[in-house]
């Protein structure tokens, strides 16, 4: 895999936490939204507030192009300079050559 591979599933992953960071909010909020728990500082709607910036962070994660955080790389504009490649000949090209022209090692 190439870093780039590595650094998308990093991203993804980061994303699938949210998302789960969000999922356990939810539940927080319910339960004291529910009167299964006592608040103790904690407002009840601060926790559905969590939940929401962090669904949105991970749907953020989890939808976005790579590309903004990782570019494609450009020989143009990263100062590359492509040289034309010469035609290094190969030893099998060489004797199929000889033997088209009759020129055969004995």
């Amino acid at each position: 895999m190439r870093p780039r591979d590595f650094f998308t599933v990093g991203f993804r992953l980061l994303g699938v936490w949210m998302l789960l960071e969000a999922l356990g909010e939810l539940v927080s909020g319910a339960e004291l939204q529910l009167r299964l728990i006592e608040p103790l500082r904690t407002a009840p709607l601060a926790y559905f507030f969590h939940a929401a910036i962090d669904a949105i962070v991970a749907v953020a994660l989890l939808r976005s192009d790579i590309k903004l955080f990782w570019p494609d790389p450009d020989p143009d504009s990263a100062g590359f300079e492509v040289l034309p490649t010469k035609d290094v000949p190969s030893p099998q090209s060489d004797a199929k050559k000889q033997e088209q022209s009759g020129q055969h090692l004995r």
